[in-house]
């Protein structure tokens, strides 16, 4: 970004800063991604972005109750995030195909975000389930250094299904519990429901502003040691107590 002749590289607040878009025909719009071009004129992924629902599903439609795939959301977050699918990777889950997912597969088994469903599966056109999504999105963000902070009173007892969670599943829900990253409905969480694309856009949603406070945060108190601000690209979400 230039001011005349002068190149911008920090801002004294936030900026937002949205792009049209329409998908074309077919296209998946949970794995939308944006770069920019760098100082080296090379193309960087923007991580740290929300999918603005106004531009939905096409049609004009954001089909807030349509389910996703744990292939379509495991792409949505690794690409949120900045993490590059590995082209080279050598090993894979025996039904990564050969399509969009498939290297964010082998690079999702390589770093340990996800160890499958088992028998070298990842079932990725499977339909995923509110505690897949959690457990993802957990060893995602603890893999980049990311896990949301802070603290609420709410622990999972608080909670008429938590004996619904699966074995592999509480470590990650009682983070979100815990930070208030979800908060339920009903008095419930209901783990082993279908991810919708509303539920998901909250969430990330949720995480994103918690990122962006945690940032203001220390840049007010520890300004010295500070250079560089990360942008966080604002835009409107469906709301969703999830």
């Amino acid at each position: 970004m230039t001011s005349g002749d002068k190149a911008v590289s920090q801002f004294g607040g936030n900026v937002t800063v949205s792009v049209q878009y329409t998908p074309k025909a077919g296209e998946d719009t949970n794995a939308v991604v944006i770069y920019y071009i760098n100082a080296e004129g090379k193309a960087e992924t923007v991580s740290n972005c929300k999918y603005d629902p106004a531009t939905g599903t096409g049609d004009g439609k954001f089909s807030p109750e349509a389910k996703l795939t744990r292939g379509q959301f495991l792409v949505m977050i690794m690409r949120a995030y900045g993490i590059s699918a590995d082209e080279n990777a050598k090993d894979n889950f025996s039904d990564a195909g050969n399509t969009y997912y498939t290297d964010y597969l082998a690079t999702a088994k390589k770093l340990g975000l996800s160890a499958g469903v088992g028998d070298n599966k990842f079932a990725p056109e499977k339909e995923m389930t509110r505690q897949e999504m959690f457990t993802l999105l957990y060893n995602t963000l603890k893999q980049i250094g990311g896990l949301p902070e802070g603290t609420t009173e709410r622990t999972l007892t608080s909670y008429n299904d938590a004996n619904d969670i699966a074995s592999w599943a509480p470590e990650a829900i009682k983070q979100f519990v815990a930070t208030g990253t979800i908060s339920g409905n009903g008095g419930k969480l209901a783990p082993t429901g279908s991810a919708t694309r509303a539920e998901t856009a909250q969430i990330l949603y949720n995480l994103m502003t918690q990122s962006y406070e945690q940032k203001r945060y220390e840049l007010r108190s520890f300004p010295g040691l500070f250079r560089d601000f990360s942008i966080s690209n604002g835009c409107s979400v469906l709301s969703w107590m999830i």
